[in-house]
């Protein structure tokens, strides 16, 4: 079952960078709140559609859980869409998948959680790499792109430390129309605020990224059903090199030295985590 879970997630880790780069390919033309409102409402009603074919119903004793995990999860989402556009992909990437290294904290600052030397070692890595990464930014406008993104990682390891607890009680499917409905909810008046409209062609762009962001959500929800936390975080670790790979081929970006190292030491410092723990 774990061998099943990873699979998942590695599946999910290829439709959210098809969405990524999707993401990317906007630029800052459109208002950030439009891309992850429009994610959410476009999915909402072919979700609805499917939880009623599934003979489910959109209340749950859970709701409250389900509505805090979907907080969090939308909050992730506006950082991260606000981030992308404005600096390198392989940066970017980085420092959003440094959710692993957030839930693991959690488990020892909340719950008292012991950790080897081994896995404190690891965190320690990933986090270096972090500093790699922000290092160079410290004095200069990218600095800010780049604690947002940050900011993404942090609130995604709270999303999906919750997502763990409701798999166990939660169909995936009502999970993410929580997700969708309360992103489209607490979106849209914010969104309609702007007055801003998108064009033909770039509403063909965010109905592309609710599809593949929607569909890589279903196949996490289903991998963290059969896997732990700590594994399923780290088979997100192929976003990190799909991304790093997308930045090259459509934006030529070439990832810097202290990039690299980044990269190289969270991929390395989760990777040692996953078979830790």
């Amino acid at each position: 079952m774990k061998g099943r879970g990873v699979l998942l997630t590695l599946i999910a880790t290829l439709w959210f960078t098809a969405a990524t780069l999707l993401i990317k390919s906007l630029g800052t033309d459109v208002p950030t709140v439009w891309t992850a409102f429009l994610r959410n409402a476009l999915a909402l009603p072919a979700l609805l559609l499917l939880l009623r074919s599934r003979g489910l119903s959109v209340s749950s004793p859970n709701q409250e859980k389900l509505i805090l995990r979907a907080f969090w999860s939308v909050s992730a989402i506006l950082f991260s869409f606000w981030a992308l556009p404005r600096m390198p992909l392989a940066n970017a990437s980085l420092l959003m998948q440094t959710s692993p290294l957030f839930t693991v904290l959690w488990g020892v600052f909340f719950f008292r959680e012991r950790l080897s030397r081994f896995s404190t070692a690891c965190v320690a890595l990933a986090f270096g790499g972090v500093y790699a990464t922000l290092h160079p930014s410290f004095d200069q406008v990218a600095l800010l792109p780049s604690l947002a993104a940050l900011a993404a990682g942090l609130l995604g390891s709270l999303s999906f430390a919750t997502l763990k607890s409701l798999t166990d009680e939660e169909p995936a499917l009502r999970i993410v129309v929580y997700y969708t409905l309360v992103g489209t909810v607490l979106l849209a008046p914010w969104a309609f605020a702007t007055g801003w409209a998108p064009s033909p062609a770039q509403l063909g762009v965010l109905a592309a990224i609710a599809l593949t962001a929607t569909v890589g959500q279903l196949f996490l929800t289903l991998g963290v059903e059969h896997t732990q936390v700590s594994r399923a975080g780290a088979a997100s670790v192929l976003c990190l090199v799909l991304n790093v790979l997308g930045g090259w081929v459509f934006w030529n970006e070439t990832p810097d030295l202290w990039t690299s190292v980044g990269c190289l030491s969270v991929a390395a410092g989760i990777a040692g985590l996953a078979q830790e723990l």
